[in-house]
């Protein structure tokens, strides 16, 4: 199966609010799932990969999680999560730069939460729980952004820069 991402700000696909997936649902969406998980590992500089990139309006999200080492962010797992909620934020906000594979070459500074708490199911449709922080969890906020017909142009707090 060859992924085709979905790109520009006003794209249908990108604006719609995705559906859960249900656990009849899992065997159907899985494999678009493990390809989405294979296409980020083959990326350099890929953070994280939202249903609604690949055209499917689905509650699903691949996501890199991080962690410094010696001032260099080094990745330390590859997670498929499956109805990922947020279920706390903290007050803490941090405001870093941003970018996406469906707004190619455009980069603004996002302010979010440092902090969060979250549950999704995975790929056997167990209940997980995490808090991230950092790095990872602003990759995970800009994925589940995008289950919610959100880019991250939407929230770009001063000038947009673009390259190429």
């Amino acid at each position: 199966m060859k992924l085709t991402i979905q790109t520009g700000e006003t794209n249908e696909i990108l604006r719609t609010i995705s559906t859960e997936v249900t656990k009849e649902q899992l065997k159907d969406v899985l494999p678009t799932g493990k390809e989405m998980l294979k296409w980020l590992k083959s990326k350099k500089n890929g953070a994280g990969l939202a249903a609604p990139q690949v055209g499917l309006n689905k509650r699903m999200i691949v996501v890199n999680l991080y962690e410094e080492e010696e001032g260099e962010w080094h990745i330390y797992k590859t997670l498929l999560m499956i109805n990922p909620v947020i279920t706390w934020k903290s007050q803490d906000m941090v405001l870093d730069e941003e970018g996406c594979f469906s707004c190619p070459n455009q980069y603004g500074n996002v302010l979010r939460p440092n902090k969060i708490q979250l549950e999704f199911r995975d790929e056997r449709f167990l209940l997980k729980k995490l808090e991230l922080d950092s790095f990872s969890g602003r990759v995970v906020q800009h994925e589940i952004d995008h289950l919610d017909g959100v880019l991250f142009v939407d929230k770009v707090v001063g000038e947009m820069v673009m390259e190429g």
